[in-house]
């Protein structure tokens, strides 16, 4: 009564949700689990001699031997494969309880699932909260007793055809499922037909389940980041297979830097480490000091920004924004001539694409040149940078591309966000410092730790394919030091301090191109 209950209110509750198609979602997997199934249950008809020998000699001990050479003289070979059907339906009915077990999402609903063979859920995975993974010898236990009582639920259901199975293989005479079954009954009462062997068997194949459970566990936990890994080295090689063209095309081309300061300086710098020909970057810097400076490093140099843009492929606008406005338009007037202007990359700060192309288009009405702008954090002065891009929808892909490789030399470009982050990492390094210089260690000491940590969680975070949530789980033990930490964090507001402080970057940011957008 009460499983009739439940497949029709879960029969309403399906038919509610996507009507009479919702009954069939899932139905591929389900077909394959089935076909799992049969499979399973063939190899161990196909097996069924192996198994005929194993029983025959573990009940019968050394006559076992004796006793199959009289059966399969008595009753041919096909006497071995007394009982496959038997083992067959075992193997199959077995699988169930046990997928019914391991996903369902309720005790109840578990029969009910399972009836529609969509078992999407881990009922045991849920109830059992998955502790960290150190120590690890918790995680495994947890594993283990999942399987086990899976195990415990299959071999509960399907038992009675195990007993069948061995009642035939271990009789001389051939005897009828149903005449094993009327003679188990006649010697142990209906509890036979359950309970014959049901302890040794819970133990041997709980203990196969609890085995297979924390191995395939295992597995799965290695194989995620490993085809994580494998699949971004695939994407990363499809990217660079196109950095290396767009290298190739960075030789060819002429590029001008508008300014030449420590960022424009880092850029060049990178450039011709990867051996961009010095005689083909022309920089334009008005201060004689920087000028000369870019000219011992061997790129043509001048003070005049019509000069160095003139027949360039791509400036790289490095100025100031206080006088970017200026600069754009004395640009705008050397290009008139052109009949196409260069591609434009701007890493001045806070000048919005509407601006720069407004600025920078020639007043006999000319085509704007196609802008992007980039914002270079300032690891980039190390070549370790990050480098976040936006470009208008007239940019091209090849453009961006090309931007990528020229921004590459000094680091990792990608359409992204953030400028300020390395000042956030800065000041909580100061701030652990200080603290840990208050409670005795001396500067040096926490200085020297406090980078340690830095650059270990930086690299963890960089190679491992693994969430930053999951990176802090792991290092995370209960009850810990860690944790008290973490905790103290959260109470202070840690999440709505990071909140305030990107929002307060970003606004300003906003303000800074409203503002120089309409000088």
């Amino acid at each position: 009564m009460v499983l009739r209950v439940l497949l029709s209110a879960a029969t309403r509750t399906l038919y509610n949700d996507s009507e009479v198609r919702r009954y069939y979602q899932g139905i591929l997997p389900a077909l394959f689990q089935v076909f799992a199934s049969l499979c399973a249950a063939a190899f161990r008809m196909i097996q069924a001699p192996i198994d005929m020998l194993k029983t025959t000699l573990q009940a019968q001990g050394t006559r076992g031997t004796a006793l199959l050479r009289r059966r399969i003289t008595a009753n041919s070979v096909g006497s071995l494969w007394w009982g496959a059907i038997a083992t067959a339906a075992a193997t199959f009915v077995g699988h169930y309880p046990w997928f019914a077990t391991l996903s369902s999402r309720s005790p109840c609903l578990g029969l009910v699932r399972s009836s529609y063979m969509i078992c999407q859920y881990n009922f045991l995975s849920e109830a059992l909260t998955e502790p960290p993974k150190h120590p690890f010898i918790v995680w495994l236990a947890r594993l283990a007793f999942i399987g086990f009582c899976a195990s415990i639920v299959s071999d509960s259901v399907s038992n009675s055809l195990p007993v069948f199975k061995t009642y035939r293989q271990v009789n001389d005479i051939k005897v009828s499922y149903s005449e094993a079954a009327r003679l188990v009954v006649l010697q142990d009462g209906i509890s036979g037909l359950f309970g014959r062997g049901f302890k040794t068997r819970i133990l041997a194949n709980g203990l196969q389940g609890l085995l297979f459970s924390i191995l395939w566990k295992l597995f799965l936990n290695l194989s995620g980041p490993l085809r994580a890994h494998i699949d971004h080295r695939k994407q990363s090689a499809g990217k660079k297979q196109k950095i290396p063209e767009m290298a190739s095309q960075l030789q060819k081309s002429k590029i001008a830097f508008i300014g030449g300061g420590n960022m424009a300086a880092a850029i060049i710098g990178g450039l011709t480490a990867k051996g961009i020909d010095k005689q083909n970057i022309f920089v334009s810097e008005p201060w004689d000091v920087n000028r000369n400076k870019m000219a011992e490093t061997g790129v043509r140099t001048t003070a005049s920004n019509a000069e160095a843009s003139r027949d360039a492929d791509l400036v790289i606008l490095a100025v100031k924004p206080q006088v970017a406005q200026s600069v754009c338009r004395e640009l705008a007037g050397a290009w008139a001539g052109r009949p196409a202007a260069p591609l434009v990359v701007s890493i001045a700060a806070g000048i919005t694409l509407d601006s720069l192309r407004q600025w920078l288009t020639p007043d006999n009405g000319g085509a704007p040149p196609h802008v992007l702008r980039v914002m270079p954090n300032t690891p980039a002065l190390v070549g370790e940078g990050a480098s976040g891009l936006y470009a208008g929808d007239d940019v091209a892909d090849a453009e961006k591309e090309l931007a990528v490789a020229l921004l590459s030399s000094v680091s990792k470009a990608t359409e992204c966000v953030d400028r300020s982050g390395p000042a956030y990492f800065f000041a909580m390094v100061e701030h652990l410092i200080a603290s840990a210089t208050a409670l005795g260690l001396s500067r040096e000491q926490a200085t020297r730790l406090a980078k340690q940590t830095c650059l270990g969680a930086g690299k963890m975070l960089t190679e491992s394919s693994e969430e930053p949530s999951q990176l802090r789980i792991n290092v995370t033990s209960p009850k810990g030091t860690t944790e008290a930490a973490l905790k103290s964090f959260e109470a202070s507001g840690l999440k709505e301090a990071v909140d305030k402080a990107v929002k307060a970057a970003t606004n300003r940011a906003e303000e800074l191109g409203k503002t120089l957008g309409s000088s």
